[in-house]
C-alpha cells in the first residue's frame, strides 16, 4: 500500500492538473512483487461493501483515497469515507498486478518496488515508480516522524495533550520517570473511525 500511495503522491506533486481531473483517467495499473500483491492486490467487487479492515488492505482503496483526499491516514478509513461514490468509481479503474520480475532479484530490494501507469483519455500516460516506500527508501528523518505524528493525531487528541506527548517523547533521554509518558498516553481519545 505504501508504495502505491507514494506513487500517487509523487504524480500529484509533479502533474497536479492531470491527476485532479478524475473523469479523464481511464485506468491505473499498479505492479507489485508477490508479497505486496498477495497482501493488498485483491480486486474489490463494486457491489460489495468495504470494511475499515478490507480498505486498509486494498491497493485500490489506498490509491483512490490518495487521489481524492491527498493523504491516507486514519480518517480515510472511517465508515463515512468508505462509501463515497467517487472513491468507488476510481477504485473500478485501478488494477493491481503481480510483476514476477519484482520477486526475482535477491538483495537489490526490488520486492519493495511499486510501478504505476496512469492512462488518460486521449492516449496520454503517466508512469511512476518507487524503489521502496518512504521510510524504507528514503529513510525518514526525525522531522518526518514528528510531522506524521501530528497528522495522525490531528482530530484525535486535543492540541495541549498532543504537544505534551510530543515534548515528552522528543526529550525521552532527559525524562526522569517514564511513567510521565505513560500517564500522558492513558485516557480517552476522540474516535474518527
Amino acid at each position: 500500500l505504501h508504495g502505491t500511495i507514494d506513487c500517487v503522491a509523487n504524480l500529484q506533486r509533479r502533474h497536479p492538473s492531470c491527476v485532479k481531473n478524475f473523469d479523464d483517467i481511464e485506468s491505473i495499473t499498479t505492479e507489485h512483487g508477490k508479497a505486496a500483491f498477495e497482501h493488498s492486490g485483491w480486486i474489490a467487487l463494486p457491489d460489495k461493501s468495504l470494511t475499515t479492515t478490507s480498505a486498509r488492505m486494498s491497493v485500490q482503496y489506498a490509491a483512490a483515497a490518495q487521489l481524492v483526499d491527498g493523504q491516507v491516514l486514519m480518517a480515510q478509513f472511517s465508515v463515512d469515507k468508505l462509501y463515497r461514490p467517487l472513491l468507488r468509481e476510481l477504485m473500478a479503474k485501478i488494477v493491481p498486478t503481480h510483476n514476477t520480475e519484482l520477486d526475482s532479484v535477491e538483495g537489490q530490494g526490488l520486492n519493495w518496488r511499486t510501478n504505476m501507469t496512469v492512462k488518460f483519455r486521449g492516449g496520454k500516460e503517466l508512469r511512476e515508480s518507487v524503489k521502496a516506500p518512504r521510510g524504507i527508501e528514503p529513510t525518514v528523518s526525525n522531522e518526518d516522524i514528528v510531522n506524521k505524528w501530528r497528522r495522525l493525531v490531528d482530530g484525535v487528541l486535543n492540541l495541549e495533550k498532543q504537544e505534551k506527548i510530543e515534548e515528552c517523547v522528543l526529550g525521552l533521554d532527559k525524562l526522569a520517570d517514564v511513567r510521565e509518558l505513560s500517564r500522558l498516553l492513558a485516557g480517552k481519545v476522540k474516535s474518527i473511525i
